[in-house]
């Protein structure tokens, strides 16, 4: 996926991958990582997106439906191909990623699909977009949010 560093991608947590925290991206609304998704992807100049029509869908299904709707977009710096060794889904693992992002100054944020305004939040807030992403293990880290 080397290739693609430095284009403009879509990034969206693998709903599928049974094996851990997988991640896809695609390029042109194509699928661009290997099957199963990767396990880490680095993105800078960020700007989140929530798909109308899929939220909607989300919420027919009753909240339970998988449903691709909710896109970190932005230009591809790194990602790690699919490689899942034990001990990187490990809590032990997850907890000294945290360490290392946080003292880089990053911030734990997430996606709350639930209720009419669905939004990518740090703490609860919503935030429209950040200088730099990293989806991993650990989940959602983002440097620079952008406020909404």
């Amino acid at each position: 996926m080397s290739k693609h560093y430095g284009e403009i991608v879509k990034a969206y947590r693998n709903l599928h991958n049974k094996e851990g925290t997988g991640y896809s991206v695609q390029r042109n609304d194509r699928v661009i990582s290997k099957r199963g998704g990767v396990q880490r992807v680095v993105l800078s100049e960020v700007v989140f997106n929530v798909r109308p029509g899929g939220h909607a869908a989300y919420h027919r299904g009753g909240c339970k439906a998988k449903n691709v709707h909710a896109f970190a977009i932005g230009t591809l710096v790194e990602a790690e191909d699919y490689i899942w060794p034990a001990y990187s889904q490990t809590s032990e693992h997850r907890k000294t990623e945290e360490a290392d992002l946080r003292s880089r100054g990053y911030q734990k944020a997430g996606y709350q699909p639930k209720g009419e305004q669905p939004a990518f939040t740090i703490n609860g807030y919503p935030i429209k977009g950040a200088s730099r992403v990293i989806l991993c293990s650990a989940g959602m880290w983002v440097l620079g949010p952008r406020w909404s």
